[in-house]
């Protein structure tokens, strides 16, 4: 065809199953180009799966429920379903036995407490109950102390959904052995700030 790109030589072939391509010249001199692209997908077959000789025994089997890991890792033993299941309670890496039952409760582990969490947001329409932020970064705040009434820590009365500055703001305030009283004072103190600064 004559010379083109970088003035390298380029040839028009006809590959043996017929198709025509243009290939450069000096690969048809290295002869690393031997076909159309038919070749490759004709030996394909023969080294894909157990015939590559680069065949690893492909993705390790998960030792929990017996199916193909998926992913690059090699060195799991457990899909992602076992390995969250199996790290769970007294199975996690992390897990203390000396803890009682009420030291977990005490770290938030209560049964319901998240139900509860998305319950009270839910009936405060997801609104900041002090500066009325709506819609980010709440938290359901427990009006009357969590470690000391254990039966109303999942009393959706007795919770009440703060922004995250709000909740900091409090409990740097009042420390974390508060109640309502305080929680309205500093309700009030919000609101009041608020008036004078937009006077």
């Amino acid at each position: 065809m004559g010379t083109h790109y970088k003035d390298k030589a380029w040839w028009q072939c006809v590959c043996e199953c017929g198709n025509s391509v243009i290939v450069r010249g000096s690969s048809l001199r290295n002869k690393t180009t031997r076909s159309c692209g038919c070749l490759r997908s004709q030996k394909r077959p023969e080294r894909s799966g157990r015939n590559n000789p680069n065949w690893k025994g492909g993705p390790p089997i998960c030792i929990g429920c017996g199916q193909r890991i998926q992913g690059t890792d090699r060195t799991r033993k457990r899909c992602r379903v076992c390995y969250v299941n199996h790290s769970k309670g007294s199975n996690h890496p992390h897990w203390n036995p000396e803890l009682t039952k009420n030291d977990r409760e005490r770290g938030r582990f209560f049964e319901g407490i998240h139900e509860w969490a998305k319950q009270v947001k839910i009936r405060d329409n997801y609104t900041c109950q002090i500066c009325k932020q709506v819609g980010y970064d709440l938290i359901s705040h427990h009006v009357l102390p969590y470690a000391k009434y254990p039966k109303l820590r999942t009393d959706i009365d007795n919770g009440v959904t703060l922004c995250n500055k709000c909740h900091r703001g409090f409990h740097s305030a009042y420390g974390f052995n508060c109640n309502a009283r305080q929680l309205l004072e500093f309700t009030n103190s919000f609101k009041e700030y608020y008036l004078e600064r937009n006077a």
